[in-house]
């Protein structure tokens, strides 16, 4: 069946969803976006479609996959086996595959969990919690009464290919649907929640961010109305640099009251509500989304569900466009969208023209009376331009050995700058292995996946404990279309132990004090006359490079961080990691 938003527009791809998820991915590695439905079938079966695309936005269901699903879908992707291919964990009970890099992916069983077997797993996902580039990753259950105990943990990655539970002990969360962001701009990744909360006994609705420091996590309520039942988004709609929040659920538990899609504007950490709209999604998928529908630049809303507590009320899809960063305007083909709850929406580019499209599922009431899958094309005449890479890429070392990576803002045509996020990518070249994978392709920038960048609005990302070796890395700009510009040209560093160069007869004495205090270093007698003395970042870049060398230098003008001094005589000389405070 073909109809709608502009005539043949929507496509029914055949395949009934409900309680679904769906995860956006280039399965092939073939610059076209393929999608995995996680949910429930006809005949309310648990299944896992693949749909492959044909690269003009048509998709053809893969006839053999190894997925399993449950009642509740929910997947992720990442390279958890660091081999520069996006793996999968999903639920439902919760497994996991490695990438092939032909298109098709291997069970693998070697991570257990203490939630191996469990079928009520809700909510599954990756994220770098405590900022080691070890990927870690979480599983948030089904508690259904106060009498069960919380099951709900993260698993943080120990570097050897196994993982250590740190489970949420008090946490009796009813359908989780957790979302990871960096909402207040610190340089580490919380976890918003929206869940039906049982610690009291009864089912309360529960809207809370879990302030993630180092990887422990503390509940702050946010000031919004507490919803569950529902699924949030994060986008700077008015571009002023801070994530804003997009979420729905309901007010109460079975009756389902005060059901809506609310806007949060987040001003410096403080949250305003901006608008609602009256909708039931009944689900914990995805049920709303920031996307630059109409290529302007600004994020734009895409929400679904039941029109709530309207007479009359049916299920929609509606498309809200952003005026000016302060008010949004129903999309005026919104109405001929065919509407569902019960489901999942997504963004993506599916046919390659540069905007973004809609790929739906789960229960029409209308055009279909039955859950379903389907595609919507956007016609938009004006197409996305890709944005410009960051700027000026520096590396640093801190006086705990905490390496931070910095760059300029990137550009673009259409989006305001403070609104652009930030993927980072960084390789362990003396291993042979990726650390942070950026979901995308290295070549051309193109994005593998749909979301916004891994280091999200910031420009500044640190990561911690990183062993002596060397290192590439790198950041791409991405827009209100996640669309994601050319990497910036790649920087190097080394993080080394001090080490001696050249002639043993060199004999320079090391440097002192060290840690450096008081804007001075000491530089003890040689037996060789110094010819040169100069400080650099640890990627090698030069700082300052020292006149007439006595056996004093002064550094009251560098900044705070650690940096190689390097000492040459005329028999040789050495370099000295050395810390300026």
């Amino acid at each position: 069946m073909i109809f709608g938003a502009n005539a043949q527009d929507v496509t029914n791809l055949n395949v009934a969803g409900f309680f679904s998820e769906i995860g956006v991915i280039d399965i092939e590695n073939d610059g076209d976006l393929d999608f995995i439905l996680v949910g429930v079938g006809a005949d309310i079966e648990p299944h896992a479609p693949v749909f492959i695309n044909n690269g003009d936005g048509t998709f053809v269901v893969a006839a053999d996959t190894a997925f399993s699903s449950a009642g509740h879908g929910s997947i992720d992707f990442y390279d958890y086996n660091s081999d520069g291919m996006l793996d999968i964990i999903k639920n439902g009970p919760i497994e996991f595959f490695t990438n092939n890099g032909d298109g098709t992916f291997t069970k693998d069983e070697s991570i257990p969990t203490s939630q191996d077997g469990a079928d009520e797993i809700i909510c599954v996902g990756w994220s770098d919690f405590d900022n080691n580039a070890l990927i870690d990753f979480y599983i948030f259950t089904a508690q259904e009464d106060n009498d069960m105990d919380g099951t709900s943990a993260i698993y943080f990655n120990n570097g050897d290919g196994t993982f250590e539970e740190s489970a949420f002990t008090s946490s009796h969360w009813t359908e989780p649907d957790a979302t990871p962001v960096d909402f207040d701009n610190d340089g580490d990744i919380d976890l918003f929640m929206v869940a039906w909360d049982w610690n009291s006994g009864d089912a309360l609705p529960y809207s809370k961010m879990l302030v993630n420091d180092n990887g422990t996590f503390t509940e702050t309520d946010l000031g919004i109305i507490q919803m569950g039942f529902g699924s949030s988004s994060w986008g700077d709609y008015d571009y002023d640099g801070d994530l804003d929040l997009l979420y729905n659920g309901a007010e109460e538990f079975g009756t389902w009251a005060g059901s809506k899609q609310c806007l949060y504007n987040n001003s410096e950490g403080v949250f305003n509500l901006a608008s609602t709209y009256p909708l039931l999604q009944f689900d914990d998928g995805d049920g709303n989304k920031f996307a630059d529908w109409n290529n302007d630049g600004l994020f734009d809303l895409v929400v679904m569900g039941l029109e709530w507590g309207v007479a009359g009320g049916e299920r929609v899809i509606q498309i809200w466009q952003n005026i000016g960063g302060t008010r949004f305007s129903k999309w005026q083909n919104s109405d001929n969208i065919p509407g569902i709850n019960n489901g999942s929406i997504e963004v993506a580019d599916i046919d390659g023209d540069h905007d973004l499209d809609i790929v739906a599922s789960g229960f029409n009431q209308i055009e279909y009376t039955d859950n379903v899958t389907f595609t919507v094309m956007n016609p938009a005449t004006t197409a996305n331009t890709v944005p410009e890479a960051p700027v000026d890429l520096t590396s640093s070392v801190n006086e705990s050995g905490d390496v931070a990576f910095n760059w300029e803002a990137g550009s673009d045509t259409e989006s305001n700058i403070e609104s652009l996020s930030y993927n980072l990518y960084l390789k362990d070249v003396t291993n042979t292995r990726w650390l942070i994978h950026p979901k995308s392709d290295l070549t051309n920038g193109k994005r593998l996946v749909v979301e916004q960048g891994n280091v999200f609005l910031n420009r500044e990302w640190i990561i911690k404990d990183l062993p002596d070796g060397d290192y590439e890395w790198s950041v791409q700009t991405i827009d209100a279309s996640y669309a994601g510009s050319a990497f910036a040209i790649t920087e190097t560093f080394t993080l080394p132990s001090n080490v001696s160069i050249g002639s043993s007869k060199a004999a320079v004495q090391p440097a002192y004090p060290n840690p450096v205090t008081d804007g001075r270093i000491f530089i003890p007698p040689t037996a060789h006359m110094l010819t040169s003395v100069s400080l650099t970042t640890i990627a090698g870049k030069e700082v300052k490079r020292f006149e007439n060398v006595s056996g004093l230098l002064d550094v009251s003008n560098i900044t705070s961080g650690m940096y190689l001094l390097k000492m040459d005589t005329n028999e040789g000389g050495s370099v000295q990691k050395i810390v300026i405070q």
